[in-house]
């Protein structure tokens, strides 16, 4: 299952979260998963980033976001969010291109095009693999990375309500070692927990994008 691990190398922490295209939405200590519909959140009005939309996986409306209509033929956005050591990151790998709204210069209230907010949470994880031959300066070291087998829930919300549409949970296992890890100083081992986008995508896309 493992590919050849000498070629493996390790990168700085700017590049691993470009790989992974995870953009972190800012410091939240409260968890994902809690009961449809409730207050809104209030926001400035000139400008809407992902962090604005975290406590609608609380149940919490965001009062800018459009309301959902699913219209058959038509794209209802959204915007995934994962629940991660204490904080929320967009994972944006998870939604297809066409589904996401972002913040550019451009045009900072795009996202309040927003319908739908998928909240994802690990729920649990088992490792099943050790990954070595890892690289630094051509330099093999010591460092051990441990391939997860991950498991996710994922419940699919109104942006502008709260309201719960949808959930689900599917369980992810990457079919090779990672090629790409960074490791902070002094850290000799690493958790990496695997993902499966499809499974999330396909998840969404009656929601997002239906046909009848």
């Amino acid at each position: 299952m493992a590919p050849s691990l000498r070629s493996l190398r390790t990168v700085g922490v700017a590049s691993l979260a470009s790989l992974l295209l995870l953009t972190a939405c800012g410091g939240d200590d409260s968890s994902s998963g809690g009961g449809g519909g409730g207050a809104t959140t209030p926001v400035a009005a000139d400008q809407l980033f992902d962090s604005d939309f975290e406590k609608v996986c609380d149940g919490v409306g965001q009062t800018l976001a459009a309301a959902y209509v699913p219209t058959p033929g038509a794209i209802s956005p959204v915007v995934v969010l994962e629940q991660m050591d204490g904080f929320m990151s967009s994972r944006s790998s998870a939604v297809r291109a066409g589904w996401e709204r972002l913040w550019v210069p451009e045009n900072t209230m795009a996202m309040a095009e927003l319908q739908l907010v998928g909240c994802l949470t690990r729920t649990n994880a088992t490792r099943v693999q050790e990954c070595t031959g890892y690289e630094i300066d051509d330099q093999v070291t010591d460092n051990v990375v441990h391939l997860n087998e991950a498991t996710y829930s994922l419940t699919l919300r109104e942006a502008a309500t709260g309201v719960e549409v949808a959930t689900t949970t599917f369980t992810a296992l990457d079919d090779s070692c990672p090629m790409f890890v960074s490791f902070d100083a002094g850290e000799t081992e690493r958790d990496w927990y695997s993902f499966d986008d499809t499974a999330v995508q396909d998840f969404l896309a009656p929601y997002v994008a239906p046909t009848s």
